[in-house]
């Protein structure tokens, strides 16, 4: 409940796809994890990025394993390249 409205709702809406048997677009097959099914939706928002993990292997239900918000570890990010010019005289 702590994500945002918008973000809910395309969850909502792509984990629907899947009770009904269908794979929504934004969902992917996570590598890893044998015949296991699961499969992870990534959803870009204004305030971050956000992901649900879920599986269907079960025909009776959709389980949702994890729902979060990714975080950026800034300290293990890669600076960005910087050009240098050289003027020429």
């Amino acid at each position: 409940m702590s994500l945002p409205l918008e973000v809910r709702k395309f969850f909502g809406h792509a984990l629907n796809f899947a009770q009904h048997g269908c794979q929504h677009n934004a969902a992917k097959v996570l590598s890893g994890f044998g015949c296991a099914g699961v499969i992870e939706i990534i959803e870009d928002n204004i305030g971050g990025t956000y992901r649900v993990v879920y599986t269907v292997k079960f025909s009776e239900a959709v389980f949702v394993l994890h729902c979060f918000q990714k975080k950026v570890n800034t300290e293990y990010r890669r600076p960005k390249r910087t050009s240098i010019s050289f003027a020429s005289d």
